[in-house]
């Protein structure tokens, strides 16, 4: 243990010259969160002096062609050392064959039984799949998207509500559309949207966009402002939630394969509103500790105080394109204020089968989520008992 401790001062005082240097960067924040990323590694590894000293070689490179003023040079150094890195977390935490090593029923957790039996919501007017749903904060619209299959059109839908579990549908989501994927909405008290996009890539890494909802419109669809992106192939932010402030983003930041459109590994994260600007939480592992499994956690859903946070589980069977035994699971659990973490999450026992993108009514009394029947995907409510 101490021999751990020597090392993790060693490495802050070298990254501390480090960010002194990266100062004249045209970006610094994307140089230190890069060494952030390093250093939450090297933690997960629990690496040595000597491991350490290795890193920090690679480290000493980056900062030579820094002091050079070739930033390109430097970020491409820090990511491919982050690479290497990485794979060895993904070896810790996988078998040979790439698949999440998981216990029966992924990580075992304890049953709840806080939610009433499901019902199924209409949408009049529309036929297709309904998925990643979102009820607007003021109860009024239901936003879904549709199937997000690889060979289709993905975008944001809209439906104004007309009853407990009655919806009429309004068409797709105006100043959502664009000629790439869109989805997964989520939204604060004043109006916010945020949603994942591919439009900007590959020209840009982002896929978080935000706008603002407004009588059932968006306008102003951007990249979410800050450093929240992962510069490494194949590791995007695949959907995220975003406190009812505004001030909390809770990402799910997913790793895939060439080619592939199932993650392989997938952990959610938080990151924080500074000054106009998001940026991942220093605390974000501390947070999520509980939560995050060597299966895929994804599509996480705030309640309005921040107490409560649920997210869909996904094991084995879908990582293989199955969807075999009890393998996919919505979870919920608590904190006792907004700044501790997560306590070990629940699964709530009244919601089986696929299913997958719960959301919480303003007053937390309403969780919708959405589920394969049979060949289309539907959404469900229940109620808090």
């Amino acid at each position: 243990m101490r021999k751990l401790v020597v090392a993790a001062i060693f490495f802050s005082v070298a990254f501390a010259g480090f960010f002194l240097v990266a100062r004249s960067a045209p970006d610094p924040e994307k140089i230190k969160s890069r060494c952030l990323i390093l250093e939450d590694l090297a933690a997960q590894l629990r690496l040595s002096q000597e491991q350490y000293a290795t890193m920090k070689k690679e480290v000493s490179r980056a900062q030579a062609e820094l002091a050079r003023n070739d930033f390109p040079a430097a970020e491409k150094i820090l990511d491919q050392t982050i690479a290497v890195y990485q794979s060895r977390v993904a070896g810790v935490r996988r078998t040979s064959g790439g698949i999440p090593i998981l216990p029966p029923d992924h990580t075992p957790v304890q049953t709840e039984d806080s939610f009433s039996v499901p019902e199924p919501v209409s949408v009049t007017g529309y036929r297709d799949d309904l998925m990643e749903p979102l009820i607007s904060k003021d109860g009024r619209f239901l936003l879904f998207n549709n199937s997000n299959s690889p060979e289709t059109d993905t975008h944001i839908h809209i439906a104004r509500r007309q009853g407990p579990l009655s919806f009429a549908y309004l068409g797709k989501l105006p100043g959502a559309l664009s000629q790439s994927k869109d989805y997964a909405p989520a939204m604060t008290a004043s109006g916010r949207m945020f949603f994942t996009s591919l439009r900007l890539r590959p020209r840009l890494l982002d896929t978080l966009l935000v706008g603002d909802f407004k009588n059932g419109r968006l306008s102003g669809a951007t990249r979410v402002p800050g450093t929240i992106s992962s510069h490494l192939p194949l590791w995007l932010n695949m959907d995220c939630e975003v406190s009812a402030d505004g001030s909390i983003l809770i990402i799910s930041r997913a790793r895939f394969s060439p080619g592939g459109h199932v993650p392989r590994e997938s952990d959610l994260i938080v990151a924080e509103l500074a000054e106009g600007r998001y940026r991942i939480s220093s605390g974000s592992r501390k947070i999520m500790a509980e939560v995050n499994s060597s299966a895929l956690e994804y599509a996480p859903c705030l309640s309005s105080d921040g107490l409560e946070l649920f997210f869909t589980r996904a094991g084995e069977a879908m990582v293989k394109g199955r969807s075999q035994g009890n393998r996919l699971a919505i979870l919920r659990c608590r904190r006792g204020s907004v700044d501790a973490p997560f306590e070990a999450p629940r699964r709530i026992a009244s919601i089986t089968g696929f299913v997958e993108g719960p959301t919480l009514s303003a007053d937390g009394r309403e969780l919708f989520f959405h589920k394969r029947d049979e060949e289309k995907f539907r959404i469900y409510r229940c109620l808090r008992r």
